[in-house]
């Protein structure tokens, strides 16, 4: 366990002083994912602070995603995951006018980039994952409960073959948003044609197993170019909507 040098914390908002020493020993690799930190009392004594301030620490490193705490337990440093961002991108899609756009828009800018990459990472065993995703969308093109998750974990394995874990973990955070976004073009049926939208997810396959960016890139940009119309309809009913609930 670290040595935590005893401290006096003297400056205003202690809480947010002692958080940013409990991260900066994560940063320098004193503190690992596993490790467990002393027990309030320990720490409140280490730092010269009331066990209300390391509570109040405490807590914000665990709204972070940066801390794990368990009653009746030690806290512990955690992995670190996309759950602090993904509640931030539910609140947001859910509150803001045009989610749906920023939701696509942010994934287009995403995965055009990780496509290309993917294209090169991609691994023998993930290749045969997507092809097997990918015979599950053949035989599903209209049904949505087995579409929507196969169409998910299609867009997920290609980028976590990009190998950027930062992207990965945003993508992951969007998780929520991405699917409810994915439920709502789904439904678009006057403008959504199935068999052109397996065969965009088909395009971008073959040229994961050509192995070639470029083809990659141009494919997943050619599939966000097609959402269009289905995304104006979606903002259109929803417009719809909010002016039949004002009259």
């Amino acid at each position: 366990m670290v040595d935590f040098v005893g401290e006096s914390l003297l400056r205003p908002r202690l809480s947010a002083v002692l958080v940013d020493r409990i991260t900066g020993l994560i940063y320098n690799g004193e503190l690992k994912p596993g490790d467990e930190l002393p027990s309030e009392a320990e720490l409140a004594r280490r730092f010269s602070v009331s066990k209300s301030v390391v509570r109040e620490a405490l807590q914000r490193l665990a709204e972070m995603g940066v801390v794990d705490i368990r009653h009746g337990r030690p806290t512990t440093i955690r992995e670190q995951g996309p759950e602090p961002l993904a509640q931030y991108f539910l609140f947001a899609v859910r509150t803001m006018s045009g989610g749906l756009r920023e939701v696509v828009g942010l994934r287009r800018a995403l995965e055009t980039y990780t496509a290309s990459l993917a294209a090169q990472f991609i691994s023998d065993e993930e290749l045969d994952e997507l092809r097997g995703i990918v015979a599950v969308m053949d035989k599903n093109r209209t049904n949505s409960e087995v579409w929507i998750p196969a169409n998910a974990r299609f867009h997920l394995l290609l980028v976590r073959a990009s190998r950027n874990t930062l992207v990965t973990n945003l993508f992951q955070a969007l998780g929520v948003p991405i699917e409810e976004s994915m439920r709502k073009l789904h439904s678009q049926r006057h403008v959504r044609e199935p068999d052109e939208t397996f065969r965009r997810h088909a395009a971008i396959l073959e040229a994961m197993e050509k192995r070639d960016p470029r083809a990659a890139a141009e494919a997943m940009q050619k599939h966000f170019d097609a959402t269009e119309p289905a995304i104006l309809s979606v903002l259109a009913r929803e417009e719809a909507d909010k002016a039949g609930s004002a009259a």
